[in-house]
């Protein structure tokens, strides 16, 4: 049978004696049995294991091992813990959590030696009394096991400093808990208490207090006697308002809000000043206090899920923000301070109704992640192309039409089809495999795809001049494309990019990206047609028609239309 020992030599040092074991461990072995040569060191063993197998019962011999310390027993097929487990009088840890126990006996009690006592998954119902004469136990788990109420007497551990309760059918806590003057944590989440236990502000040393998924309207005045705590879950209760002393809890770190029906928040959060992360999702919030920025130390916020009209502007004094959670709420406007929060990486404002972004959200230079997604934008600042660090861009669903304008385009074959800027969203061609469609990574998109258009108006308007030679049609093509200053764009791949392609690829996003959207405004610069047979300065006419101002983009398709005169001897 495998197992691991750790052993030790006997008192006499003898080198012929075998060595003593003192830890076996025979977990995840699929036993349906405790092995019988542990009784072979029953002197000895003081740490056993028997974790994850298939084990349902225990012999008695088991419990002459006087010496054990540590016993696991979890995740087995145990239906009871046998009464003799009072001869482990050295016992410090036991572990029968993820059994079929339904009984604690009551002879527990001679184990005084017992520091944690783990039984959590098992329908145990009730605590004997004499459970509370273990005066020595720090660490109690009673996680999922079927208690309707704690003894009263329970107050007799008053050396517990964790005690976790979790998914149980508690209603209450008896008033002796308030002995309880060194507990340090506190789980009585996923219960049933409708009101605020009196007894948790007697329990002043305490740093973790988890309350969840309980059915909560208020919280007591009294919270803000917990100068220690730091970690606070309230979330998924039904809380309308906070009291104002909860900024007395100036120790707590996190606070877990979400999933309530808070219409507001106390003036006196702003006192929180070590407050890191603060969840206040799925509520009924339609503003938060100014006060909110005197949260200096907060990297986390999260107000997603609720009514939320306007942000103060104080939101700037939070230097130390790396998360700001937005969606879905009613913003129609986001104040410039935003640019103040320098440390931001993830800003995520989806479905609201923002028409506009200010110039200030280029400041956030550590930017990496900006969801913009289902709002009502016309436009971006320029300023977005100063983030450097910008990983992720989401705009969709930010039409202010329920109609797309649509354009008739054709393909190689002359079938017609329908486009507009929202495609394509994946690859459209073997040549284009390194397109980036995002037009923030690029800071002269609109200069690019103006050109595109002055490309297409030559091939159009010039096309019968062109001889059907391939190999002259090509080197036109290829001159085109490096007075394009494409190297990057098309990664290179000129030598095999016909006309066919480039017009069926190229043209398509200059109408995609020129045609609808704001943030291109072409002006019509480009888009006059040019009649048939016209020379170099007719050419130069239409496209300058101020040449002591001549526009970049004029100048270019005019330097793009001689090119190919030359070539062609015109």
């Amino acid at each position: 049978m495998p197992f691991f020992g750790i052993g030790k030599f006997s008192c006499s040092g003898s080198r012929n004696e075998p060595k003593e074991i003192s830890v076996l461990s025979y977990s995840h072995n699929n036993l349906t049995y405790v092995p019988e040569e542990i009784i072979l060191h029953e002197r000895s063993l003081e740490e056993l294991f028997l974790d994850a197998n298939r084990i349902n019962e225990l012999p008695r011999w088991l419990f002459q091992c006087y010496g054990l310390r540590i016993l696991c027993l979890t995740d087995n097929e145990f239906q009871a813990l046998p009464a003799a487990v009072a001869n482990l009088i050295n016992l410090e840890k036991i572990d029968i959590s993820k059994n079929d126990i339904r009984e604690i006996p009551d002879t527990i009690k001679c184990c005084k030696k017992l520091c944690v006592f783990e039984a959590s998954v098992n329908p145990i119902g009730r605590l004997p009394e004499g459970f509370m004469m273990l005066l020595n136990l720090k660490e109690l788990y009673l996680n999922d096991t079927f208690l309707e109420y704690l003894p009263g007497s329970f107050g007799r551990l008053c050396n517990l400093k964790v005690l976790e309760v979790r998914e149980n059918r508690l209603k209450n806590l008896p008033k002796s808990m308030s002995r309880l003057i060194d507990l340090e944590r506190l789980d009585i989440g996923t219960n049933e208490f409708d009101t605020f236990p009196e007894v948790l502000s007697s329990l002043i040393n305490l740093h973790e207090l988890c309350i969840d998924n309980n059915k909560l309207e208020f919280i007591s005045s009294d919270i803000g006697n917990l100068k220690k705590l730091a970690f606070f879950d309230l979330s998924k209760n039904k809380l309308r308002y906070l009291p104002e002393e909860l900024g007395e809890c100036t120790s707590l770190t996190d606070l877990h809000l979400s999933e309530n029906n808070l219409v507001g928040l106390p003036d006196s959060i702003g006192r929180l000043l070590n407050l890191t992360i603060l969840k206040l999702d799925l509520n009924q919030l339609t503003k938060l206090p100014s006060s909110i920025g005197g949260l200096s130390s907060l990297y986390e916020l999260v107000l997603s899920h609720n009514f939320i009209i306007e942000i103060p502007s104080t939101i700037g004094l939070l230097r130390n923000l790396r998360t700001l959670y937005l969606d879905e709420n009613e913003l129609s406007y986001l104040p410039p301070d935003i640019g103040s929060c320098g440390c931001i990486s993830l800003l995520s404002m989806r479905e609201n109704k923002l028409s506009y972004i200010p110039d200030e959200i280029g400041r956030l230079s550590r930017l990496k992640v900006l969801n913009l997604s289902a709002n009502m934008l016309q436009c971006l600042p320029y300023s977005i192309s100063k983030l450097k660090e910008l990983q992720a861009l989401w705009l969709s669903e930010n039409q202010t039409k329920p109609l797309i304008q649509l354009q008739q385009e054709k393909d190689k074959t002359g079938k017609r089809f329908l486009t507009c800027y929202l495609f394509p969203q994946e690859q459209i061609s073997r040549n284009r495999e390194n397109l980036k469609y995002s037009a923030i990574n690029e800071i002269n998109v609109r200069k690019r795809y103006l050109d595109d258009i002055s490309v297409h108006q030559l091939y159009d308007n010039f096309g019968p001049q062109i001889s059907k030679d391939n190999h002259s049609k090509k080197s036109i093509d290829k001159n085109l494309l490096l007075n394009y200053n494409s190297k990057d764009y098309f990664n290179n791949d000129m030598e095999n990019l016909g006309y066919g392609d480039y017009e069926n690829t190229t043209r398509q996003n200059s109408i995609r990206f020129t045609s609808d959207l704001p943030i291109f405004d072409h002006g019509n610069l480009l888009l006059k047609s040019i009649p048939d047979n016209y020379n170099s300065d007719q050419i130069r006419n239409i496209y300058c028609e101020n040449p002591s101002g001549v526009n970049y983009e004029r100048e270019k398709a005019f330097k793009v239309h001689k090119s190919v005169n030359r070539m062609n001897g015109i």
